[in-house]
């Protein structure tokens, strides 16, 4: 159990809140664009038929395809940013549980018996 629980926790809890709302946030300025998108295609669809004629079913394949390649890249780096993730996220629990032991050395006062015992154990 960490000495200073309660303080890591309300932190933890805002962390959390704010990236809620960053996720939100960038969610709706999104929407305009999702509003617009279908009407952009099919502006982009007539003036290719106009200047291409049927050639654009071909070039839509391609994008498409690309479109699929671009969704397995994306899915591809997520996988591996949740571990990247996970692991720094393992690293900052134990930098903290270090910190707050060393917080808790200091105020307690015990700073000279640790470091006899530490000189101890190094030789």
């Amino acid at each position: 159990m960490s000495i200073y629980s309660a303080d890591s926790n309300s932190k933890e809890v805002t962390k959390l809140i704010s990236n809620d709302v960053n996720n939100f946030e960038r969610f709706a300025n999104t929407i305009p664009n999702l509003i617009l998108a279908p009407f952009e295609v099919l502006a982009v669809v007539v003036v290719l038929w106009v200047y291409l004629g049927p050639v654009e079913f071909v070039i839509i394949v391609i994008l498409v395809g690309l479109l699929g390649i671009q969704h397995w890249i994306d899915n591809y780096s997520k996988k591996y940013h949740h571990l990247v993730t996970g692991k720094s996220n393992a690293r900052v629990s134990i930098i903290r549980e270090i910190m707050q032991g060393i917080k808790f050395i200091k105020i307690n006062g015990w700073e000279m018996p640790y470091a006899e015992s530490i000189s101890r154990v190094r030789r």
